[in-house]
């Protein structure tokens, strides 16, 4: 598991230094696969905001209103889903 500032230094230093399209071999998959680091950054941004979505849809299912779930706007206890920035 990696964490959010780590991941996002990660990104920066791929994005730097033009390593977006380099492949990398993983060699813990059975068997060993290859991967580009831009579709790994992106597959985990979208599998996460994907699961983000699912966890938003069972807790509307068992009533709990979390409006669009701005973590935010919930950390604040606010009822509205209004940011004044």
């Amino acid at each position: 598991m990696i964490s959010g500032p780590a991941l996002a230094a990660f990104a920066k230093e791929v994005e730097e230094r033009g390593l977006m399209a380099s492949e990398f071999v993983d060699a813990l998959c059975e068997p060993p696969e290859r991967f580009q680091f831009g579709a790994v950054l992106a597959h985990i941004l979208v599998f996460s905001a994907h699961r983000r979505q699912l966890a938003f849809g069972v807790l509307r299912e068992l009533g709990r209103d979390i409006g669009y779930g701005d973590p935010i706007v919930w950390g604040r206890g606010e009822a509205s889903d209004s940011v004044s920035c």
